[in-house]
């Protein structure tokens, strides 16, 4: 009994962590980027400045 309520609530958390994973990605996107905002440069800006004299 005790493994059976296991597997399902395994299967539970399971379903529930990819219907977030495929549903909340664009939220998820937009809390990270509020917290971390880019670099207004990219990576090839700042080597290309760098090597200028």
């Amino acid at each position: 009994m005790r493994q059976n309520f296991l597997v399902i609530l395994a299967g539970l958390v399971f379903a529930m962590a990819l219907a977030f994973g495929l549903g909340g990605k664009d939220w998820a996107a937009d809390r990270i980027e509020q917290w971390w905002p880019r670099d207004t440069k990219t990576t090839d800006d700042k080597h290309q400045s760098a090597r200028r004299p």
